[in-house]
This record gives C-alpha cells, sequence and structure tokens, in this order.
C-alpha cells in the first residue's frame, strides 16, 4: 500500500516523465544505505557503484570506504564501474589517442 502511494506522489512521477535520473540516483543510494545498515556491505558498494557509473563524484564515497578499510563494499563498488568502464573502452575506443 504504501509503494502504491509513494510511486503515485506527483513529484516522483514528474521527474520520471521530464527523464531526470536524479531521483533515480536518490533511490539507489537510499538502497545502498539501506544495505549498509544491515551489515550488506557488497550490496551497498554495488549500489553505490551504479551511481559512480552515472556521476563519477559520487567516487568520494568509495575514498571514504578505502579510509575505513571496509574491503568488501570497496570490491565490488569497483568492479561495478570497471565492467562498464570496460565495455565504453570497447565500444568507443581509448581517448588517450586522439
Amino acid at each position: 500500500m504504501s509503494l502504491a502511494v509513494v510511486l503515485s506522489f506527483y513529484p516522483i512521477l514528474r521527474s520520471f516523465k521530464l527523464g531526470q535520473i536524479q531521483t533515480a540516483l536518490t533511490l539507489i543510494a537510499g538502497l545502498a544505505l539501506l544495505a549498509w545498515q544491515r551489515k550488506n556491505l557488497g550490496l551497498a558498494g554495488f549500489f553505490i557503484g551504479l551511481c559512480c557509473v552515472i556521476k563519477p563524484q559520487w567516487g568520494l564515497i568509495i575514498l571514504w570506504a578505502i579510509l575505513r578499510r571496509q574491503r568488501k563494499f570497496v570490491i565490488m563498488s569497483l568492479i561495478t564501474v570497471l565492467i562498464p568502464f570496460l565495455i565504453s573502452i570497447l565500444f568507443y575506443g581509448c581517448l588517450l589517442y586522439t
């Protein structure tokens, strides 16, 4: 029931209609916080990695995790970031030689 209320909330519907990615990023970040709270650091790292693929400034959270020595979080987030990065290199090539 509460999910239906959230999904029918006008600002959320309007942001999806306009194509704003920030709403999805906020949802993913919220899921990462929930996973972190439940001590599932790998899943939290995956979600933050997804955010980093879209907005690289979220990488500061990965640096924070490195400083806190959260290995599961860092490894999963780096894997999540590296896969789309390598796919983009495969399709678009390296920009270093242009």
